[in-house]
């Protein structure tokens, strides 16, 4: 079983900022979820923390998007 990969973008404010970042779920048995702070599509990023769900993950992603930077 392999791992899973999804790609996030949101904009920041009014000022057409957008953020991207990158989340990738580990294999089988651990499962947890690696967000990592990317500037492109080859870029392997900077990671900005491990969450045990997806929702965990998704909670960080909304508050780090208005934030000038993380990482």
């Amino acid at each position: 079983m392999g791992h899973r990969e999804d790609w996030i973008q949101r904009l920041a404010g009014t000022k057409g900022v957008c953020r991207t970042a990158r989340l990738v779920q580990d294999s089988w048995p651990e499962k947890r979820w690696e967000l990592h702070r990317i500037e492109g599509a080859t870029d392997k990023g900077v990671i900005v923390g491990v969450y045990a769900t997806r929702g965990a993950a998704s909670k960080v992603i909304e508050k780090i998007a208005y934030e000038p930077d993380f990482g």
